[in-house]
């Protein structure tokens, strides 16, 4: 599934800011202190008032290459600037211009198209401009979006997928709205995205649900269902038809009851005015990729008419299914056995000594006996030793016999000791 390139819309990408105030370093009469967590441009600059000083204002490259020295010997990650963009200037219905220093006007104004400067790490730390993908909060069922240099990803609650966080259930996809709604906005909302309100006939899609609902939001959501529309009559009597080519096709009365996945009810269906603003819960069936984007024999699935969703066959994960996943990465082998990735798997080779599927054995080389008669095997970490019985003597060194056999290297200990048996590598 590509990620959705976006346009810059806003000016709070959460990095870390620059304070020029404190003790992290002195340049030039300033004090310049780094923060310890990542902010918006917004939060940054309110941060950085309330500690008694300003964000970074750099107008000089002597400025950026100091502060670049500071940040490459410390966190070395992005860190934002006060430079942003311009505000726009914005017109009365009489086309006179409004003064931004109106009481009634918020006095730390960001507009939804702002840009800021960032000494961005994957630029040497040189200015350039960013925006934040993420205005709106394009994630759905609670998701979490993380802003990037040219898009967006959402890190989705448990039972959610997709690039937006959609909830897949017996090949339907459903979606929380952020925001709410009449029930008749609500209906043309989900129609929009390439679905329907969500349409529950059976008591296990309602628990299905809730469930859903209570570990995201936890506020009511309108379904499809709502009261029938009355049979309206003309001057002769006869039954108008709803079908007529001048009558609306989301007609809706006055009256009308619409049934609401109800909070106060145990999210139970409740009768609601129609005209109430809720949440809601859209629907779309499940649907092949066209094109299917899926790596390594995912099965890619697609609602609402968008998000590509890649069902991982196992051993890789990813949007695409495009990573293979490290099995060795908790480094399975034990007693100093090397890790071999495989799909799926991995395979422990083992040092001399070891065997077993994680390496977790030490050979008893000793279990059976190989000394001769009488003599006593003394196992090691590799190999074994031949200790010579009490008495026993040699005319010669006892490898000359080749007493290890194939596959082994005798070694020598003496003619009082016995020699060692180690296996050939």
């Amino acid at each position: 599934m590509a990620k959705r390139r976006l346009y810059p819309t806003s000016c709070i990408l959460v990095v870390l800011a620059f304070c020029v105030v404190g003790a992290t370093a002195v340049h030039n009469d300033k004090c310049y202190r780094q923060s310890r967590d990542a902010l918006s441009h917004k939060e940054a600059s309110a941060a950085c008032v309330f500690m008694g000083g300003q964000l970074v204002d750099i107008k000089q490259s002597h400025e950026q290459q100091m502060l670049t020295d500071i940040i490459r010997n410390t966190n070395d990650v992005s860190h934002w600037t006060f430079i942003k963009s311009e505000t726009p200037t914005l017109l009365h219905i009489d086309g006179s211009p409004m003064s931004l220093q109106s009481s009634w006007m918020a006095e730390d104004m960001y507009g939804p198209f702002d840009i800021c400067v960032l000494l961005d790490r994957d630029q040497s730390y040189k200015g350039d401009f960013h925006a934040y993908h993420c205005a709106g909060n394009p994630c759905w069922s609670g998701g979490t979006c993380v802003n990037g240099p040219t898009g967006y990803t959402c890190t989705c609650p448990s039972g959610t997928s997709g690039q937006n966080c959609e909830t897949v259930h017996n090949d339907k996809c459903y979606r929380q709205s952020r925001d709410a709604l009449s029930h008749k906005e609500a209906l043309a909302a989900c129609v929009f995205m390439g679905g329907q309100l969500v349409d529950i006939k059976q008591s296990h899609e309602q628990q299905m649900l809730t469930d859903i609902i209570r570990n995201t939001n936890d506020v009511s959501h309108w379904t499809f269902i709502k009261s029938e529309t009355p049979t309206l009559l003309h001057i002769d009597g006869s039954p108008m038809s709803l079908q007529s080519s001048w009558m609306a096709e989301d007609m809706y009365g006055p009256f009308d009851i619409c049934v609401l996945l109800d909070r106060d009810q145990s999210y139970k269906g409740d009768f609601h005015a129609c005209t109430e603003q809720h949440n809601y819960v859209c629907e779309s069936p499940v649907t092949p990729c066209h094109p299917d984007v899926c790596q390594h024999g995912g099965v890619c699935k697609s609602c609402f008419s968008e998000s590509p969703m890649c069902d991982c066959p196992p051993g890789y994960t990813g949007v695409f299914c495009e990573t293979d996943i490290n099995e060795c990465a908790s480094n399975p082998c034990q007693n100093g056995g090397t890790c071999l990735d495989r799909v799926n798997s991995y395979v422990c080779a083992c040092r001399i000594g070891f065997d077993g599927d994680l390496c977790e054995n030490d050979i008893d080389y000793c279990d059976p006996n190989p000394c001769p008669t009488s003599w006593t095997c003394v196992d090691q970490v590799v190999g074994f030793h031949c200790e010579v019985p009490h008495g026993a003597k040699a005319a010669s060194t006892f490898c000359m016999a080749s007493p290890c056999g194939p596959g082994w290297t005798c070694e020598d200990t003496g003619l009082r000791t016995g020699y060692n048996c180690i296996p050939v590598s």
